[in-house]
């Protein structure tokens, strides 16, 4: 594949960055653009090459606690998209709140966060953005206001957050911690309204909700356990003896099946009949640490 400059009508080699393919001995026997001007490339006994119109559409941004345009200080942790606006948030370990549309940076420094140590972003039906981090508890920032703490009943809870999960049919929050416990938050007044506690129940990061089924999916250090938010217990998932989990990382509802990701492969639970399916690098996967799970429209996980 070689490209033809029509000023010095002279020939060179084709570089497509990031291009996974060996290109340089293939016969190429046709070529065609699509209406986005992205070059379709035939080559014989080989396939088809999809060439980008636009090779480089990712732009970098540094994310500093110190509000410096030119170092990173903090570990992505969460990435939030407001389904309203179509702005994006973004949490950092070390970082603070970060505001893309805003170009502006949440801190300790410049708002009423007590520690830019985020681990987890929530929004509810307002548009209040809710934020989890990990040395001093919960805090809030209604849309157009400022940072504040959620506020607690009394007793001591966790301030070490793992993981949030907002619940529109009860307006309702849910934050699972590194200490034992899980904590039920109003949306409407930000206070702390529930307590539920369990023995060895470390939260590995990973929250979801199946609102359809009234159910929470806590992913814990040693596996996954289910809350029945009608009866209000937890519900050990039984794991069949072939099943070798590691700890759930992420996970993803998708109706009858519960993705899990570990470090161990991607495991498929049917929560109809507690069967498991698990998939590792002898299956296709690129690698067994799964870290994120989304689905698109097409259906492809």
């Amino acid at each position: 594949l070689q490209v033809l400059d029509t000023n010095t009508e002279s020939l060179k080699d084709a570089i497509l960055p990031n291009t996974p393919f060996d290109y340089s001995n293939w016969k190429i026997h046709c070529m065609t653009k699509d209406s986005q001007n992205n070059l379709w490339v035939g080559a014989y006994q080989t396939g088809i090459m999809v060439v980008p119109r636009q090779m480089y559409g990712f732009k970098s941004m540094k994310l500093s606690s110190k509000f410096s345009t030119t170092e990173n200080s903090g570990c992505i942790t969460a990435v939030l998209k407001d389904q309203k606006t179509g702005d994006i948030w973004v949490g950092a370990d070390g970082g603070g709140v970060f505001n893309i549309m805003g170009n502006k940076v949440y801190t300790s420094r410049n708002s009423g966060l007590t520690n830019d140590s985020i681990m987890a972003l929530a929004m509810d039906k307002r548009g209040t953005l809710w934020i989890g981090t990990y040395l001093d508890g919960i805090f809030y920032k209604t849309e157009g206001g400022v940072v504040e703490k959620v506020k607690e009943d009394g007793h001591h809870h966790s301030r070490k957050i793992a993981a949030l999960v907002y619940d529109e049919k009860r307006d309702r929050l849910y934050a699972c911690t590194y200490e034992n416990e899980m904590l039920m938050i109003s949306a409407d007044s930000k206070t702390v309204t529930r307590r539920v506690t369990r023995k060895n129940m470390t939260c590995s990061g990973t929250l979801t909700l199946d609102s359809e089924d009234d159910v929470l999916w806590v992913g814990l250090e040693d596996g996954i356990v289910k809350y029945d938010l009608t009866l209000n217990k937890f519900e050990i998932i039984k794991q069949g003896e072939d099943y070798q989990h590691g700890v759930p990382l992420c996970t993803y509802n998708d109706g009858e099946t519960l993705w899990i990701g570990t470090r161990n492969g991607l495991i498929s639970y049917n929560s109809m009949d507690g069967s498991t399916v698990q998939y590792s690098e002898a299956d296709g996967l690129p690698g067994n640490s799964i870290m994120s799970i989304q689905k698109d429209d097409a259906g492809r996980l």
